[in-house]
């Protein structure tokens, strides 16, 4: 994932794989952005993060920042532009998942600002893809799990999380086939 990240792959991999949907999954958005000087940057993600770069090196920028959201922005235009050109808006697929309470707590503020970030970027790409599935979460199925293998946290979810997207993928699958 990083090796793609840096290399910018993903672009190239979108312009000529013959996709028969392109599943989006936003909650790695928690992650900052790393910029560069030369003006590109990666997600600080926690793969990243265990390597032996330096990070003191290069600016950070925070889903909170404005910067992120314009850069945001302009890779969610880049994507639609994109599968419109390939004719395959209407094969997205979006996880519209969310932070979820952990072990019965409320909800820690980072999580409600990570939330509020998801919401906004969901709708942008309802806008940018009328067409796509968006899955959607019950309040009784968006749970975390407190035994999952990683630990506790808002974003390990409850093994019905996981049932609920795949029985919608396919139910969507199955619809337009």
């Amino acid at each position: 994932m990083v090796n793609r990240d840096f290399k910018k792959s993903f672009w190239s991999t979108l312009e000529t794989d013959d996709f028969d949907y392109l599943i989006i999954d936003l909650i790695d958005d928690r992650f900052s952005l790393m910029l560069f000087p030369e003006g590109h940057g990666v997600t600080a993600s926690a793969e990243l993060q265990k390597s032996d770069m330096d990070f003191t090196l290069h600016k950070m920028v925070h889903t909170a920042n404005p910067k992120f959201r314009d850069l945001w922005k302009k890779g969610a235009r880049r994507l639609a532009t994109t599968l419109k050109e390939r004719r395959k808006s209407d094969r997205i697929i979006v996880n519209c998942v969310f932070y979820a309470d952990t072990e019965g707590r409320s909800q820690h503020p980072a999580s409600q600002n990570e939330n509020n970030h998801l919401q906004w970027a969901y709708a942008d790409l309802k806008i940018r893809f009328p067409l796509g599935v968006f899955v959607e979460y019950p309040a009784n199925v968006l749970k975390s799990d407190p035994e999952h293998k990683w630990g506790p946290a808002p974003f390990h979810f409850s093994r019905d999380v996981y049932k609920h997207f795949l029985a919608c993928v396919a139910s969507a699958v199955d619809d337009r086939t």
